[in-house]
C-alpha cells in the first residue's frame, strides 16, 4: 500500500517565503497532485522556480517510505516464520 500523503517539512515556510499565498497555495497543490499521480502540473508563477526542489525532495521521501515498508514486511515475514 503507498503513502497516502505528501510530506511537506516546516523548512517549507522559511524557503519559500518569498511566495505569495497564491504562489505557495499552487506550489503545494502540485505537490500534492504528484504525489497522489506522479504528473507534473504546468506552473507559470513564480512557484515554477520552487517547482524541482519539492519534486526532488517528494521524490526523495516517496523511495525512503517504499525502502522502510519493505523492510518492515521483510521484518515481519521472518517474525511470523519464526513463531510458528
Amino acid at each position: 500500500m503507498g503513502r497516502n500523503y505528501a510530506a511537506m517539512p516546516h523548512d517549507y515556510l522559511q524557503e519559500f517565503k518569498l511566495l505569495n499565498d497564491a504562489e505557495f497555495g499552487r506550489l503545494m497543490r502540485a505537490l500534492l497532485n504528484y504525489s497522489a499521480t506522479g504528473q507534473e502540473e504546468d506552473l507559470r508563477g513564480n512557484e515554477r522556480f520552487s517547482w524541482q526542489r519539492v519534486k526532488m525532495q517528494e521524490d526523495r521521501f516517496q523511495d525512503n517510505y517504499g525502502e522502510t515498508s519493505a523492510q518492515r514486511s521483510e521484518a515481519g515475514k521472518k517474525g511470523a516464520a519464526a513463531r510458528w
